[in-house]
């Protein structure tokens, strides 16, 4: 998978459309969990899938930022961390019963799937917070597509959060909008993306040594792992081994 997809070259490549993802789909990288692990927050609820499709953002453009974003943690952020994981908080806050039925469970999944197939051992877990009562409905039909550790790692919890989310921070703060005293994307973590992005931009960050190919019978993941397929563009605006539109990843 990371040499039919170039993985490896992921942090050398240029990402000018990253600004433009983060404002259609809002998520940033705030602080640490109790157990040191990076803490992502995504705010599902203000996704704007109707601005990403228009903007020719696919569903498979949004796997590879996902994958760009798992890179720069593991391979980069916490590079001297072998046993590094990664820590998802999905609010989906404000989101329809249309979208939780869409593309809201669709992202989850994405998400999911993304760490399930290619970074199994790496998600230390995930909450999704403040999820109304029908939702549990419509997860359950997208979670059936995961494995079962898999599934055994996501919290659903409507907007009785804080508790939970205390307990996996520990000493650690949330975003302000959660209770903490830095806001939404003003993290040190997150500023250090930024700052990783500008310079890989601006072709101050080299490609790294080319990957050896795999034994020809190497799998690229569990058989029974339906694996997320994207063949990275230049910064997520190329097309990809499933450039699938936006009604076509529901279910993905």
């Amino acid at each position: 998978w990371r040499l039919d997809n170039d993985v490896d070259q992921v942090l050398a490549t240029p990402r000018p459309r990253f600004n433009q993802v983060k404002r259609l789909f809002p998520h940033c990288l705030h602080g640490r969990s109790r157990l040191g692990n990076v803490v992502r927050y995504e705010r599902l609820g203000e996704i704007d899938t109707a601005a990403l499709a228009a903007a020719g953002l696919s569903a498979a453009d949004m796997t590879e930022h996902l994958v760009f974003l798992s890179e720069y943690i593991f391979e980069h952020l916490d590079r001297a961390r072998a046993a590094a994981k990664v820590l998802v908080v999905c609010d989906v806050a404000g989101v329809s019963a249309a979208a939780l039925r869409g593309e809201v469970t669709s992202f989850l999944h994405m998400s999911a799937s993304v760490m399930q197939a290619h970074y199994p051992e790496r998600m230390e877990g995930m909450l999704i917070i403040n999820a109304p009562f029908w939702f549990t409905g419509a997860w359950r039909v997208v979670s059936a597509l995961l494995a079962p550790e898999t599934r055994a790692r996501i919290r659903i919890i409507g907007d009785g959060y804080e508790d939970e989310l205390r307990e996996r921070l520990g000493d650690a703060e949330p975003p302000a909008e959660y209770g903490g005293a830095v806001a939404f994307g003003a993290a040190e973590e997150e500023r250090a993306l930024e700052d990783f992005v500008e310079r890989l931009n601006a072709g101050e960050i080299a490609a790294a040594p080319a990957l050896e190919p795999e034994a020809p019978d190497a799998p690229d993941a569990p058989e029974d792992v339906e694996a997320p397929l994207m063949r990275p563009g230049r910064g997520g605006g190329g097309g990809g081994v499933r450039n699938l539109s936006w009604g076509g990843f529901v279910g993905w």
